[in-house]
């Protein structure tokens, strides 16, 4: 399906880098879908081609995600999704050896590139967007653009947002609902019959939150 701009698909391990990701790719006037790192993501595909939305033109994918083998991700979406492709980031070197590259694309990846790092974030950033816009053909990286991004990234930094991990997209939480108690229920103690007072903890439990839902320009997917 043609899109109106290239769309990216976002999944980082930390929130920097994703927000990095987002906020840099935006500014270049590419759609971007951002998820969180537990999503499945082969489910988000479907959902995106059942929405009508497509595939998107790019899966930029953390390497560093928890339970996650990229290289068997690649092999597999080289099977079911040939279309899809997948740049992967190494958010623990600042350096990708020719070895890795090369294991990467025999894998199924179009490349694997490194995270961003504070003290070169200007340089990473220009890097690594100018990487995306070129498989993307896209044009010419707009390096103004970026000033506001820098700023923005460099005030989450100080604010030790770095590490801290994406909240998750698809909170399912399973709350067990009690029945209230009786308005004064009663205890037999020694034949005699004592009034017991409501405790605080007795209420129930709270309702669990409804699941977000996914809307990429309008479409609910």
């Amino acid at each position: 399906m043609a899109h109106l701009q290239p769309t990216v698909l976002i999944i980082q391990a930390t929130n920097f880098q994703g927000a990095a990701w987002e906020a840099a790719l935006a500014s270049q006037q590419v759609a971007v879908i951002r998820e969180s790192p537990d999503v499945d993501i082969l489910l988000i595909l479907r959902q995106l081609q059942s929405a009508g939305i497509g595939l998107p033109d790019l899966l930029l994918l953390d390497m560093g995600i928890p339970g996650l083998n990229p290289y068997a991700f690649c092999r597999l979406c080289r099977d079911t999704y040939p279309d899809l492709a997948i740049i992967l980031t190494n958010n623990s070197q600042r350096q990708i050896s020719d070895a890795e590259r090369r294991w990467a694309v025999f894998q199924g990846a179009q490349a694997v590139v490194p995270g961003f790092q504070q003290e070169t974030l200007l340089t990473d950033l220009m890097s690594g967007v100018e990487r995306v816009l070129q498989f993307l053909e896209n044009k010419a990286l707009d390096q103004q653009a970026l000033i506001p991004v820098l700023l923005d990234l460099s005030k989450m930094r100080e604010g030790g947002e770095s590490a801290a991990p994406q909240r998750r997209s698809r909170q399912r939480v399973e709350t067990r609902i009690q029945a209230p108690p009786a308005a004064n229920p009663k205890v037999q103690v020694a034949d005699k019959t004592i009034a017991r007072t409501p405790k605080p903890t007795d209420a129930p439990a709270a309702a669990a939150p409804p699941t977000p839902v996914r809307r990429y320009r309008g479409t609910i997917y």
